[in-house]
């Protein structure tokens, strides 16, 4: 359903970090290009959780031992059930049926101490102090400690999982010639700045624009 792409009439192409290409989704890198992307991890408030420190793991949202707060979860089934996978098998692949039947168990029993499920605002969570422990994408928690100091963005120490969001052109479409303009101009060093720095955001460039916040995803 994709055309492939001419990554002649994409100059900087070959600026883009190659931790971004040759995924499951696009093997060889001809139909997609990677545009901003982020990090599932947790949101933590330092100040509500006084002297017990929070579980800088996934424990820190699954384990009733480990949770003594009210916690915001993702909204999307799917993720949802990838990072309880995880979290139990440390692989999402091969999820047999008595796999999923632990994974929705766990699932089941965390609803006891999610204060709210939502994808949309977990930065809200955190900042009116309705849970001091949140899960979400780096931009939103990166923008919540933006505005309080206190609110720190944690990779778990069993890691996590990468969010992509990339371009790509449909078959069908007879304006690839000004497709290519478009990408050229957000792609443009000072375009991909600004979006970097007012929305949170991971630059997929590997030189150029780096904000503080691009310069530690690469290093994670």
């Amino acid at each position: 359903l994709l055309q492939q792409l001419d990554t002649r009439a994409l100059p900087f192409f070959d600026r883009i970090h190659p931790k971004l290409l040759y995924h499951y989704y696009d093997p060889e890198a001809e139909y997609s290009i990677p545009y901003f992307w982020g990090l599932y991890g947790l949101g933590i408030d330092r100040t509500c959780c006084h002297n017990r420190p929070v579980s800088h793991s996934w424990d820190a949202i699954f384990d009733e031992h480990a949770v003594f707060y009210k916690i915001g979860m993702i909204n999307n089934a799917r993720e949802a059930v990838l990072l309880a996978s995880w979290y139990l098998f440390g692989s999402i692949e091969q999820l047999d049926v008595a796999k999923l039947t632990q994974v929705k168990d766990l699932l089941i029993k965390q609803k006891k101490w999610v204060q709210a499920y939502t994808d949309l605002a977990p930065d809200y969570l955190l900042l009116s102090g309705s849970s001091p422990v949140v899960v979400g994408l780096s931009s939103d928690i990166l923008q919540a400690h933006r505005a309080e100091s206190m609110l720190e963005f944690v990779l778990p120490q069993e890691g996590t999982f990468m969010v992509i969001d990339a371009m790509a052109i449909p078959r069908t479409s007879t304006k690839a010639v000004l497709v290519y303009e478009f990408l050229k101009y957000v792609y443009r060093p000072e375009i991909l700045q600004y979006h970097a720095d007012r929305f949170s955001l991971f630059s997929p460039i590997k030189d150029g624009v780096l904000t503080h916040h691009t310069q530690q995803a690469f290093s994670w």
